[in-house]
């Protein structure tokens, strides 16, 4: 039994071909470095106003919250609300928003309409590619003429 010969002309298709996946592998940990911490929203600068009705702003709207939630970095794009649930358990429904607020790099406004008025807000949101991540945010009386 002969052991099978490699001729050169395979043997430099074999490099050609494993030359663009060594590079790419040994630039991957350089990469993976640079990138750094995915956006997120920063809880300590975000909250929520609670608006008690048709006589607060946003007029039209029901009784719910405005929500202005902060990312970090504020370079980031705007968050996307997945789901947000009042204190008392109760689902919100997201009726406006993301609007970037004037003159405040990386915060924006939401207009969320529902039951009652609880001190927090548990929300899910997602920022550009990354994951679905929960947070809970403070809220304070009086929407109306309320500015971040």
């Amino acid at each position: 039994m002969s052991t099978p010969q490699i001729s050169r002309r395979s043997l430099a298709k074999g490099v050609a071909w494993a030359a663009p996946a060594v590079t790419i592998a040994a630039a991957a940990p350089s990469l993976a470095a640079s990138v750094g911490e995915p956006p997120t929203v920063d809880e300590s600068l975000s909250h929520g106003t609670r608006c008690q009705g048709a006589s607060q702003e946003p007029a039209g709207y029901n009784k719910g919250y405005r929500v202005f939630l902060a990312v970090e970095p504020a370079t980031a794009p705007a968050p996307v609300l997945v789901s947000v649930v009042n204190g008392s358990g109760d689902t919100q429904t997201v009726v406006r928003g993301p609007l970037a607020v004037s003159g405040k790099p990386g915060v924006y406004e939401y207009v969320v309409e529902g039951g009652s008025s609880a001190t927090w807000l548990d929300i899910t949101y997602s920022i550009g590619d990354g994951p679905i991540t929960p947070g809970r945010i403070q809220t304070s009386p009086h929407c109306a003429g309320y500015e971040y």
